[in-house]
């Protein structure tokens, strides 16, 4: 996980295999993970998107 500072890198921490993270935005070859973070986006990283299931059930709560 980095910032950028103009076009550099500055490592903020090492990620731990498990570690789950919302992105926010997507840019060329990295993942937005907020706070102005940033992980390249590369076979390291798995990003998924919830299913159908998980879909419903959270626009259901926030109907209620």
């Amino acid at each position: 996980m980095y910032k950028l500072e103009g076009d550099k890198k500055v490592p903020a921490r090492t990620l731990k295999k498990g570690e789950l993270y919302r992105i926010y935005a997507f840019k060329p070859g990295k993942l937005s993970v907020g706070g102005g973070y940033y992980v390249d986006r590369d076979v390291k990283i798995k990003y998924e998107t919830p299913s159908k299931t998980k879909l419903a059930q959270a626009n259901c709560s926030v109907n209620k």
